[in-house]
C-alpha cells in the first residue's frame, strides 16, 4: 500500500527506520523529517515520502498513480546552485568553493532496506514471498567536455554533480517502485562498459596465453612428468581457503523475531489439535495428538514447553471440564497439571516461567480467575467472588495482568496486579463489547478486540486520557490478537468466508497475509518466544 512504500523509501534514503504508525496515530512518538535524517535529500522529495506516510489515510496520496508521478516530479528536477559573484572581486577570480571537489554535496542511498513479508503461506502451506530488495544502482560516470576556458579552470560544474546525484536518487527511487510493482520498469539492465584501451585485438590472444604455463613441462621427458605435477600441487590447496563458510552467512532474521514460529489450535474431524506454523507459513507440524482434543496454546518464556488445555472440540468462550498440560515443543514430555475439576482454559504462562494465570468455573460455573504455581502445584484466587471474569494476560515485566470482565455488566478490559489487587478500568465502556487482551513486548500498549463484528483495537497504558485507536477498521471479525517478539507484527484470528484461519499483519494494519487454510478452522495463536 501507499503507506508501505512511502514507509520503504523512508528506510532506503535515510538508512533508518520510521516511527512505528501506531505509536504515531496514538501520540506516543512522532515522524522524524526525512532531511533531518539525511539533509543531501531535496525538499520535495522529503515532501513526497512523508506525504505518504501520513497519520490518517485521506492525507497519504489516494492511487499509486499520484504517489508515482510526485516521485518522477521530485526525482527528475534537481536545482543548480547558482554562487553570485561578489562586487568586489576581480574579474575571472576563481570561487574557492567550486574548485574543491570534496566541498561538493553529493546524494547517497543506503543500501540496507528492511524487507517486507508480503505473501502467505499455510496450512497446507501457501508459499511466502519475500519482497524484493532494493538493487544498488550502477554507477554513472561522466565525461566534462568544457566549451570555455573558465569551465576548464573550475573543473566539473557543480550543476552536473546535481544532475548526477538526482539521477541516483531516481534511479534508487524508481528501482524500489518497481519491485513494489508500482512504475513500469524504469532502468535496463546494467550494460558492462568497454574501456577504449581494450579496442585492440590483443584479448583475443590472452585465453591461450594463459594456458601456456600449465603445458610449458614439454621441455622435460615424458618420464620426468609426474615430477612436475608436485610443483603445482599448491593450487588446489587455495581451493580450501575459507571463504566458502560464507555461504551459511547471516540468516535473514525470522518475520516476527525470535524463533519465527507460531503456536495455533486447528480443528479436524470434529476436534482441535496444538501444531505449529512457521511465520511465513512454512514448516507446519501436528504437536498434540490427544484423543478428546487439544487447544488455546502458550509458550514459556524460553520457548521450550507449551501449556493448552484438553479436551478440546472447537472454539468456545468457556471449556467445561478442561484441564491444563503442559508440552516440550517437540511433542514430547506431555505433563498434565494437577488442578481442581470444573474446567480450566485460558492459559497465560508468567514472564518468569514460575506461574501460569487461567480462568476456570470450579467455583459454581462462575467463571474466575486463578494463579497457578508451578513449583508446588499451588493455587491462588485473584477474582473477585461476585465477577466474571476470563482471558488473563501478562505484562511483559510480570507485575500486571489484563484481562476481560463484566464487572459493569458488559465485557470490558481492566488491568490488575499480578497479586489481584488495585483492579482498574482500561478500555471504554462506551465502546462495549472489549475482550482479548494482549500486550505489547515493551509494555506499552495493550491490543484487544471491540465489538459485535470485532475490530482490533488499541491503547497506551498509563495515560488515563489515552484514546483508543483502532488498528484496522476493515479487517473484521478479528479477535485473539497477538504480537510478534520484536513488537512489528501482530497474528490474529480472522473468519472470512465462513472459515477461521490465522492471519498476520503489521501493528499498523498493512500488509493482511492468511497463513493457514484448514477447512475445519484454526484459532488462538501464540508467537513463540
Amino acid at each position: 500500500d501507499i503507506y508501505a512504500l512511502g514507509a520503504t523509501l523512508y528506510a532506503a534514503l535515510t538508512g533508518k527506520i520510521p516511527e512505528d504508525g501506531l505509536s504515531r496515530a496514538m501520540g506516543i512518538a512522532e515522524l522524524t523529517p526525512v532531511r533531518r535524517q539525511n539533509p543531501q535529500i531535496s525538499e520535495r522529495l522529503a515532501r513526497v515520502i512523508e506525504r505518504a506516510m501520513a497519520v490518517l489515510p485521506a492525507d497519504r496520496y489516494q492511487t499509486a498513480d499520484a504517489f508515482k508521478e510526485e516521485l518522477l516530479c521530485a526525482a527528475a528536477k534537481p536545482q543548480t546552485a547558482v554562487v553570485p559573484v561578489q562586487p568586489n572581486s576581480p574579474v575571472g577570480q576563481r570561487v574557492p568553493a567550486q574548485g574543491n571537489t570534496s566541498s561538493r554535496p553529493s546524494l547517497a542511498i543506503p543500501s540496507s532496506v528492511a524487507p517486507t513479508v508480503v505473501q502467505s503461506g499455510p496450512g497446507k502451506p501457501p508459499k511466502a514471498n519475500a519482497a524484493p530488495g532494493i538493487q544498488a544502482v550502477p554507477g554513472i560516470t561522466a565525461s566534462p567536455q568544457p566549451t570555455t576556458r573558465a569551465s576548464r579552470k573550475r573543473g566539473f560544474p557543480s550543476g552536473a554533480i546535481f544532475g548526477i546525484g538526482g539521477v541516483i536518487v531516481f534511479g534508487g527511487v524508481a528501482a524500489l517502485a518497481f519491485g513494489l510493482g508500482l512504475l513500469n520498469p524504469l532502468i535496463p539492465a546494467p550494460v558492462q562498459p568497454t574501456p577504449s584501451s581494450t579496442v585492440s585485438p590483443a584479448p583475443a590472444a590472452l585465453p591461450s596465453a594463459t594456458l601456456l604455463p600449465p603445458v610449458a613441462t614439454p621441455t622435460l621427458s615424458p618420464s620426468e612428468t609426474p615430477t612436475a605435477a608436485p610443483s603445482d600441487t599448491p593450487l588446489p590447496v587455495a581451493t580450501s581457503s575459507p571463504a566458502a563458510t560464507f555461504t551459511p552467512s547471516l540468516a535473514a532474521t525470522p518475520l516476527g523475531g525470535s524463533a519465527g514460529q507460531i503456536a495455533y489450535s486447528a480443528e479436524q474431524d470434529g476436534k482441535s489439535q496444538v501444531w505449529v506454523i512457521h511465520s511465513d507459513g512454512t514448516g507446519y507440524r501436528q504437536v498434540t495428538f490427544l484423543p478428546d482434543g487439544a487447544c488455546q496454546p502458550d509458550w514459556s518464556p524460553d520457548g521450550k514447553r507449551l501449556v493448552f488445555i484438553s479436551p478440546c472440540q472447537d472454539k468456545k468462550d468457556q471449556y467445561s471440564g478442561s484441564s491444563l498440560y503442559v508440552i516440550n515443543a517437540d511433542g514430547t514430555g506431555l505433563t498434565p497439571l494437577a488442578t481442581l475439576p470444573g474446567g480450566d482454559y485460558d492459559p497465560a504462562w508468567s514472564p518468569d516461567g514460575k506461574q501460569i494465570v487461567f480462568a476456570t468455573l470450579r467455583d459454581n460455573n462462575i467463571p474466575h480467575i486463578y494463579l497457578y504455581n508451578l513449583a508446588d502445584a499451588s493455587t491462588l484466587r485473584l477474582s473477585r467472588p461476585v465477577n466474571r471474569e476470563g482471558q488473563p494476560a501478562w505484562s511483559p515485566d510480570g507485575k500486571q495482568i489484563a484481562y476481560k470482565t463484566t464487572r459493569l455488566n458488559q465485557p470490558q478490559i481492566w488491568i490488575m496486579t499480578s497479586t489481584g489487587e488495585n483492579a482498574k478500568e482500561f478500555s471504554s465502556l462506551a465502546t462495549a463489547f472489549d475482550f482479548s487482551p494482549a500486550w505489547s513486548p515493551d509494555g506499552s500498549v495493550v491490543i484487544f478486540s471491540e465489538g459485535n463484528q470485532p475490530i482490533l483495537v488499541a491503547r497506551q497504558v498509563g495515560d488515563r486520557m489515552a484514546e483508543q485507536f483502532p488498528v484496522s477498521n476493515t479487517v473484521r471479525p478479528a479477535d485473539e490478537a497477538r504480537f510478534s517478539p520484536d513488537g512489528w507484527w501482530l497474528a490474529f484470528t480472522l473468519k472470512q468466508d465462513g472459515n477461521t484461519d490465522i492471519y498476520i499483519m503489521t501493528r499498523n494494519g498493512a500488509n493482511l497475509t492468511r497463513l493457514t487454510t484448514n477447512p475445519g478452522g484454526d484459532f488462538h495463536p501464540a508467537w513463540r518466544p
